[in-house]
């Protein structure tokens, strides 16, 4: 069944059109989207946003009825396909519950619990980081909070979900969240919930918010509404719609990898609390260099809102006549990277403004300062091989990395190329070398980390590294060797050999 479009109602029809008719045919045409495949999906956009402007449940029916009866005058038909279409949607309209349209107030009241501002003693602030770890992540149930190991796998979790649990961590602790043995017991759950309820509804005070196994999530979605992700992504994001959101059913969930869905929540989590360490970019002013920016701060005792810098650069080998010279160059030339706390930029820019300016959200002098995505810069730093230290990728330290093994690069200029362990040096008896043959130079030495050559031969616990060949062309069998750094490497399972055919030749097995 295809769209349809309301806005050329023959004259004949219209005049005989009811009030009420002719207010569903211009909601529809304003609200619906056109391009949907489908009548259908046409219908449960338009009816979502009719809910999301917080009309009634009545009120919506009586527009879809109307609009029915219109689109069977327009199209002149009948059918039972139609009939059914309607039907069903109102029987959909029918078991939602009015949407109060208040997720502004509501994401309000979170970013205020969340602002820290009121004291509260080591059980409430436990109560309090339970339930926000809860919004930070989706909805997390409170069964999955009270039973979260301490050491649980959080690669996939905000960063401000990451800190509530590391903050209640205990070394006698399985738990990331050491609630009583009595609460943990048959029940309770409930026991937790109502606890939290009392916590949240004193930092409230006039805005009370009842807390039920589904408020998490419904606060989480209010929040995503507030900063702009859309009720599509949204529906994706969720693994189920709350009763306080039952208008997303008629939404069509976007697809999304989980990639996608970490970055909203990431940004969803920003929102909500946007005062954690985070990346921006300055760029350096004409004869600028980032050791004067540092030495500037040093001097100004202004140290301390900089947290990192990066400031990566490769080497690059020129020959002149017999002689092999390096000169070193910027990846992007005048951009310097740097981690710091919002709360920190304006007053870094007002002392080094004559030097950089960092770029913001828009042209305006009032726009905030633009936040590189963690997911961002690891993307890039994965791109260049040269990592920060709290983006550095974690080591497999069980991988089976003896020579022979098939292995393929996940990072730097090499990235993607597969190849076999042909030979492994222990930091005892082999020098360290560059991975990845990018180099910096001494001036800018304070500010790009993760070069294999800090991690030297002295250091105990620096990584091994493995030496392996790799078919280069599947025409010329073209094979070299080249160290790597074990975070480089990811070993390859043998039910995925199959999708490397370059490494089913007998001839490059060399280990």
């Amino acid at each position: 069944m295809s769209t349809v479009c309301f806005a050329n109602i023959p004259y004949n029809i219209d005049r005989r059109l009811s009030e009420m008719a002719l207010k569903s045919i211009a909601s529809f045409s304003r609200l619906a989207p056109s391009d949907c495949p489908s009548l259908e999906e046409q219908l449960r956009a338009w009816v979502a946003q009719l809910f999301r402007s917080g009309m009634s449940t009545l009120t919506i029916k009586r527009y879809v009825q109307s609009l029915h009866s219109v689109y069977e005058s327009v199209t002149k038909t009948s059918d039972d396909s139609s009939a059914e279409l309607f039907i069903t949607l109102l029987r959909e309209i029918s078991q939602s519950s009015d949407n109060d349209d208040e997720h502004s107030t509501e994401a309000s009241v979170v970013k205020f619990i969340a602002s820290g501002t009121k004291q509260l003693n080591a059980a409430q602030r436990l109560y309090l980081d339970a339930f926000l770890y809860m919004i930070y992540t989706r909805g997390t149930s409170i069964e999955d909070v009270i039973t979260l190991p301490r050491n649980s796998d959080t690669s996939m979790l905000p960063p401000q979900a990451i800190a509530l649990a590391e903050t209640h961590r205990k070394p006698h602790s399985r738990r990331a969240f050491p609630f009583s043995a009595e609460e943990n017991a048959t029940g309770g759950a409930d026991v937790i919930l109502r606890k939290i309820d009392t916590v949240v509804n004193s930092i409230t005070e006039s805005k009370k918010i009842t807390v039920a196994p589904d408020t998490a999530l419904s606060l989480w979605i209010a929040c995503a509404l507030e900063c702009g992700i859309r009720a599509e992504e949204i529906h994706a994001c969720i693994s189920h719609i709350p009763e306080s959101h039952s208008w997303l059913r008629f939404i069509k969930p976007s697809i999304l990898i989980p990639e996608e869905i970490y970055d909203i929540a990431c940004h969803v989590a920003d929102y909500i609390n946007p005062n954690r360490p985070a990346w921006y970019a300055m760029r350096l002013r004409s004869g600028i260099t980032p050791t004067a920016i540092r030495q500037h701060l040093r001097k100004s005792d202004a140290t301390h809102m900089v947290q990192q810098y990066f400031y990566p650069c490769q080497e690059i080998a020129r020959r002149t006549g017999r002689k092999l010279t390096f000169d070193s160059r910027p990846y992007i030339a005048d951009i310097l990277f740097f981690k710091a706390l919002p709360r920190d930029l304006r007053p870094l820019f007002s002392t080094i403004g004559h030097m950089a300016w960092c770029y913001r959200n828009t042209n305006s002098t009032q726009s905030d300062y633009a936040r590189i995505p963690d997911r961002s810069m690891q993307r890039f730093q994965s791109a260049i091989g040269i990592f920060t230290p709290d983006l550095t990728p974690k080591i497999q330290r069980r991988a089976d990395f003896s020579p022979g093994i098939p292995v393929r690069i996940v990072a730097g200029p090499r990235a993607g190329l597969v190849g076999w362990i042909s030979k492994t040096h222990t930091n005892a008896t082999a020098p360290v070398a560059d991975a990845t043959g990018i180099g910096f130079s001494d001036e800018n030495s304070d500010f790009a980390t993760s070069r294999a050559e800090d991690s030297g031969a002295a250091n105990p616990s620096a990584p091994e590294l493995r030496r392996f060949s790799i078919r280069l062309s599947a025409s010329d069998y073209l094979t070299w060797e080249e160290t790597f750094d074990e975070t480089f490497l990811s070993p390859i399972p043998d039910s995925d050999l199959r999708l490397y055919p370059e490494l089913t030749s007998d001839y490059l097995h060399i280990g």
